[in-house]
Formats: structure tokens, C-alpha cells, sequence
């Protein structure tokens, strides 16, 4: 299983963009509690969070496997329900997520997309040495399930799920 580091550039670009975004919105910075990327860890970051004197309304997972943590203990040591007390979102869209006892909303990159682009710039600069480097960004969807409360504003069907489109 792969293991991210809290130093790590995908650690800090997801979160870069988690705060970003909630900025543009006009909020603040959210409390932040570290899960290092495994069950274990945000369980008990979501303890620590949920045993706060201000607890949050919702918590954002780096990946889909803190998330499933922080389901968890919000509803067997919290007794909250997530996407009617608590929001709980995750990051990667694991098979588990769509499970119906998590029904996660969860954040997917468009990873098959990213393969391919990166095997075309990889394959264009090995035929031209001289071909720039390319920083490329592409759109991923935010999967829409029971998890999260959503505003159903901007929330659309699918043919699998429910997807959230951005205003733009």
C-alpha cells in the first residue's frame, strides 16, 4: 500500500488546495489534526478533533482510508451520524467508499487521464531531449454519496453516481 508522508508534495498540495479553495469561499484556515495516511492515525485524529472545545461541522480526509477511520469514531464513540450530524469526506474513491455502510463522498482524480498524459510527455521527451518540462493539472470530481451534507445546488446524476459540478 502506498505510504504518504506528511512532507511530501502530494501531502501538501492536497492540502494547499483543500485551503485555498475554502479561502476563495471567504473561510478560514480549518482546524487541522495529522492522521498519517493510515485508519489507525485518523481515528485518533478525528478523537482529538471531535474532544475539542469548538468541533468541527466536517472533516476532510487526505485519503479515503482516514476517512473510513473518521467514520468510525464519530458514529460508535461520537454517536454521530456522517451527512446528518458531520460531514466526512475522503480522497481517492476506493472500492470502499461506495461501500452502502460508508456511502463515502470522496474526491477521484482522473487517474487513468493522468497515465496516459504522463506516458505521452515521457515518450515526447525521450524522441526530443530538448522538449520542455510540462506541469499539467487536471480536473478530478468530487463523488457525491451519504457521507457529506451537500447543498443538492450544482449536485448531478450520473450514470454510476452523483457528481458535484463546480459553478464556473
Amino acid at each position: 500500500m502506498l505510504s504518504l508522508k506528511e512532507s511530501s508534495s502530494t501531502s501538501r498540495d492536497r492540502e494547499r488546495g483543500f485551503v485555498d479553495a475554502l479561502q476563495r469561499l471567504g473561510h478560514s484556515v480549518p482546524q487541522r489534526e495529522v492522521g498519517h495516511y493510515t485508519f489507525d492515525g485518523a481515528m485518533d485524529a478525528t478523537r482529538r478533533l471531535l474532544s475539542s472545545a469548538h468541533p468541527p461541522d466536517g472533516i476532510f480526509c487526505a485519503n479515503d482510508i482516514m476517512a473510513l477511520g473518521a467514520i468510525n469514531v464519530a458514529r460508535e464513540e461520537f454517536g454521530l451520524e456522517p451527512g446528518n450530524d458531520i460531514s466526512i469526506v475522503g480522497f481517492d474513491d476506493i472500492a470502499l467508499a461506495a461501500w452502502p455502510v460508508f456511502s463515502l463522498t470522496t474526491y477521484v482524480q482522473p487517474v487513468g487521464d493522468m497515465v496516459s498524459r504522463a506516458v505521452g510527455i515521457i515518450c515526447a521527451q525521450l524522441e526530443n531531449p530538448d522538449t520542455p518540462a510540462i506541469q499539467e493539472v487536471l480536473r478530478g470530481q468530487l463523488i457525491v454519496r451519504k457521507s457529506s451534507k451537500i447543498h443538492e445546488s450544482g449536485v448531478k446524476q450520473g450514470p454510476d453516481c452523483r457528481v458535484w459540478q463546480p459553478h464556473e
